[in-house]
């Protein structure tokens, strides 16, 4: 599993967006991991739950092609289309349109 610190920039590549908040909320960590597709992505989203405090201070769950937002994976593991909304934590929030990747 290759991780990286920087922004992924380079399109065709997909990069899985991970992380961790501090207890006051900053962003502690952020790693952007390559994944094969968005089933690579999910199973990567999941494995790095797993690794946090009952996801409370979990960030991530974006997946990135170049430098846009073509996923979002909620805790839970569905994946949706990206809104065109985000926040200070997520570049683009998940919309409501679900992605089916089974």
């Amino acid at each position: 599993m290759t991780k990286q610190k920087s922004k992924p920039t380079t399109t065709g590549q997909l990069k899985l967006r991970v992380g961790t908040l501090t207890h006051s909320y900053a962003i502690e960590t952020e790693e952007y991991i390559d994944v094969v597709d968005l089933k690579d992505a999910r199973e990567k989203w999941r494995e790095h739950k797993e690794q946090q405090d009952y996801n409370r201070y979990t960030l991530g769950g974006d997946v990135f092609d170049g430098d846009e937002v073509v996923a979002v994976f909620s805790p839970n593991g569905r994946c949706f289309k990206p809104s065109d909304k985000g926040n200070e934590y997520y570049k683009r929030l998940p919309s409501s349109e679900l992605i089916d990747i089974d």
